[in-house]
């Protein structure tokens, strides 16, 4: 007699992510079981640094997990656009950060804003003084089974940043101490802004023609007022006996004289302030 039945073929075997992905769904589907969508806050913009060419900038979000089981911030995206053009944009390296259950991480994402890429908005800005702004932000949260997107959006106000204007204007003696001879160098620094300016450092050489005289490097220094000028004052030593003479020599002939050097700005806190200050939105 001939045996008829027929051997059933083997079910496929399905990958051990695919088991993992689906016992996920089931988990997360289960009686009980919510998913509810994560939520992002805007902390704070963090002036990490200034100067009269751009911002570098740090933004940093509260990013809130609301389910009582861990899931992961796969992806971070951003951007920075005023009066319809990109200013910058950045993402953050994937996966960004694991959320546990009902907890909230702080996530930090830099930005730069290159001046010159403010200029054409700036323009059209009225009075050319500020510009509004809106940062617009995408997270991918990884559910294991499936991701998901949540936006967020925050509209504030970028001040114009201008550069001030100053120059050396006269150099005076000190009394000697017991370090030698030394001078105090007189500049006058003018603020365009309508916010007080803080100054970091006052860095260079008096030169009298190609020679060098008094080398400064001077911090602390007094804030300029908003719109208005105001005299900043750096002293220094000099070094040598052929110094104090060509100083001498420089001061009967005040026209050859000049200063070769840099001021560095420091974090205006008004920046600070406009820029976190707006309005939320684009939570799904």
């Amino acid at each position: 007699m001939t045996n008829t039945s027929r051997q059933l073929s083997p079910l496929p075997r399905r990958p051990a992510a695919g088991w993992a992905a689906l016992l996920a769904v089931c988990l997360l589907w289960a009686p009980g079981c919510t998913v509810r969508p994560p939520t992002l806050k805007l902390r704070d913009i963090e002036v990490a640094a200034a100067d009269f060419k751009k911002l570098d900038l740090v933004l940093e979000f509260a990013v809130h997990n609301p389910n009582d089981y861990q899931i992961s911030l796969h992806a971070f995206e951003y951007e920075m656009s005023a009066a319809g053009g990109t200013l910058a944009s950045g993402a953050l390296d994937r996966p960004v950060t694991p959320l546990a259950a009902g907890k909230t991480v702080v996530v930090r994402a830099p930005v730069t804003l290159e001046f010159a890429a403010l200029a054409g908005p700036l323009v059209k800005a009225v009075g050319g003084e500020s510009i509004d702004y809106e940062l617009a932000c995408r997270a991918t949260f990884d559910f294991t089974a499936f991701k998901k997107h949540v936006p967020f959006s925050h509209a504030g106000t970028l001040p114009a940043l201008r550069a001030p204007s100053w120059r050396f204007r006269d150099v005076r003696w000190q009394p000697a101490d017991a370090g030698g001879p030394r001078v105090t160098l007189v500049f006058e620094v003018t603020n365009p802004n309508r916010f007080a300016l803080p100054l970091r450092k006052l860095s260079g050489a008096l030169m009298y023609g190609d020679q060098p005289l008094v080398h400064v490097e001077a911090g602390a220094l007094k804030p300029v007022p908003a719109e208005a000028s105001a005299q900043v004052q750096a002293s220094a030593k000099l070094d040598a006996a052929e110094a104090v003479k060509a100083l001498l020599a420089g001061l009967k002939d005040r026209q050859a004289l000049r200063f070769e050097g840099r001021l560095a700005l420091d974090v205006p806190p008004a920046l600070h302030e406009l820029l976190l200050r707006g309005k939320e939105g684009g939570h799904e």
